[in-house]
């Protein structure tokens, strides 16, 4: 059979929730994101897909190559920074598509262990964290933060009559699709928004002021240790509850902004008469907590942080469609690879998402090296565990009914019984994800299975030397890693 010779654009967003898009609803009121929304008319909404890593790099990672955090070595973002070295080059679903004929370029956020080069053409103009501002702009931000050991900039107008410089992922796709020939392609096109800093351009920032968001901050009385000392470090109660609510407005109108983005790129797409040849997605490397467990951001395996919008548009295939059951984002290279009749090398896991599973769907997560030198947000180099102990890693497993999160290694060895802060939830009964009932024993025995099947997957798990991570650690501690975040400007492989 011939293979499809379809071209690919790949939206991805980083730290973007699925209610932050119309067409996934969203309980405070209805989103403003035409374009997305329009992808998942012509195409299908999978509307339980989760990350492997609820955080950035090893979830980019496994999303490219098909495989898991213990696969790779590569369980936190500290693998983007020097010393850290890959095992050995692994295929990605670039260099698949390269060998069948296609172009490949990313344009915007990259983010990926230290020394991986994956696409063709890869600029990151536009995923710069200063947004493009100077210091003393930086420092004029009236900025929404909580007063505690990790702060972070939760919310901001963006100056008036300044150049948003994150446009420009979008501006230099669409050149690049102008210039790219007769060969079929694969673009991603990669945001940093909504990903914090929140800084949203001011028609943005007052997009949902007519709606009244919660305030709510998740009791964590009934959840984790692991989420309970999470949420006390980022201290989310000391901002008070018109910030919170101005902290949601932004959040989700800085989403709105990079569905205008989507819409710039579709316009050209639709003008230069490729769409009828090419495949839409959109995605997202993780989610984002907002009052969910006590906490903002992602790091966590509750819903909002782990969970991440998937929309699949084929050209001629399943208009409008919607998928309930649970997914993973380790079955996208799979998937995408028969979407186009590619053979699929035997390194990718996963499964085609287009076809039904044939038996139980068991999705896993993985985040965080659990070393010496481990921290909750590592690039923040602050906080610790209970007792003052090393931040451990805490891995998850997932089935259409419910969620087990445990941790598995802290202070660079395996964690005792004791201490595998076990975390158990039936979301049929508690679908909020709010309250532990590791202890009920009316689920010990499915209790029982699923930790074992999730110390399973966890074994054999490829490691980093703590000599490595005790290097990358004096790294982030001096600072000096931030000329490390966008070394490949511009950057043509080979």
């Amino acid at each position: 059979m011939k293979r499809k010779n379809y071209n690919v654009i790949y939206f991805f967003a980083d730290e973007m929730r699925a209610d932050a898009i119309g067409c996934y609803g969203n309980k405070a009121g209805a989103m403003i994101t035409p374009n997305i929304d329009s992808i998942a008319s012509q195409g299908v909404r999978f509307e339980e897909c989760y990350c492997t890593s609820p955080v950035c790099v090893p979830s980019r990672t496994s999303i490219l190559t098909g495989l898991y955090p213990e696969d790779t070595g590569v369980y936190g973002n500290e693998a983007s920074l020097p010393p850290f070295q890959l095992e050995h080059e692994l295929e990605t679903i670039p260099s698949v598509l390269e060998k069948q004929g296609y172009r490949t370029a990313s344009f915007g956020k990259t983010h990926l262990p230290y020394g991986m080069e994956v696409f063709e053409v890869n600029d990151q103009e536009g995923s710069e964290m200063d947004l493009g501002l100077g210091v003393e702009q930086l420092q004029g931000l009236d900025k929404i933060t909580a007063n505690g050991p990790i702060r972070q900039n939760l919310g901001s107008r963006f100056p008036e009559n300044t150049f948003y410089k994150p446009e420009m992922a979008a501006k230099n796709s669409i050149e690049w699709l102008k210039n790219v020939g007769d060969e079929p392609f694969f673009l991603r096109v990669s945001f940093l928004q909504p990903h914090t800093p929140v800084v949203v351009p001011d028609q943005y920032a007052s997009l949902y002021d007519h709606i009244n968001f919660d305030t709510e901050i998740m009791p964590t009385d009934h959840l984790s240790c692991y989420e309970q000392h999470f949420a006390k470090l980022l201290a989310l109660p000391t901002i008070p509850p018109e910030k919170r609510k101005q902290m949601k407005a932004y959040y989700y109108g800085l989403a709105a902004w990079v569905d205008s983005q989507v819409g710039l790129v579709l316009d050209y797409v639709r003008k230069a008469g490729l769409a009828e040849n090419t495949v839409l997605i959109f995605g997202a490397d993780h989610g984002a907590s907002l009052g969910e467990s006590g906490a903002y951001a992602k790091f966590l395996f509750n819903r909002a942080s782990q969970r991440v919008p998937l929309i699949i548009s084929v050209p001629g295939m399943r208009q409008g469609e919607v998928e309930s059951e649970i997914c993973s984002m380790i079955d996208f290279a799979r998937t995408v690879f028969n979407i186009l009749d590619v053979p699929v090398p035997e390194q990718f896991r996963g499964r085609n998402l287009f076809e039904k599973a044939e038996e139980e769907i068991e999705v896993f997560g993985t985040i965080g090296y659990g070393s010496t030198f481990s921290y909750p947000m590592q690039y923040d180099a602050v906080g610790t565990y209970k007792d003052g102990a090393p931040w451990p890693r805490r891995a998850c497993i997932r089935t259409n009914r419910y969620r087990l999160d445990m941790n598995i290694r802290m202070g660079g060895k395996l964690v005792s019984e004791e201490e595998e802060d076990l975390f158990f939830v039936d979301r049929a009964k508690c679908p909020e994800e709010s309250g532990n009932m590791a202890q009920e024993n009316i689920y010990a025995e499915e209790i029982h299975r699923l930790r074992e099947n999730l110390l399973k997957h966890c074994s054999n798990g490829k490691e980093c030397s703590e000599e490595v991570l005790e290097s990358i650690n004096r790294l982030l501690v001096s600072k000096e890693f931030f000329k490390y975040l966008h070394l490949a400007r511009d950057k043509k492989r080979g």
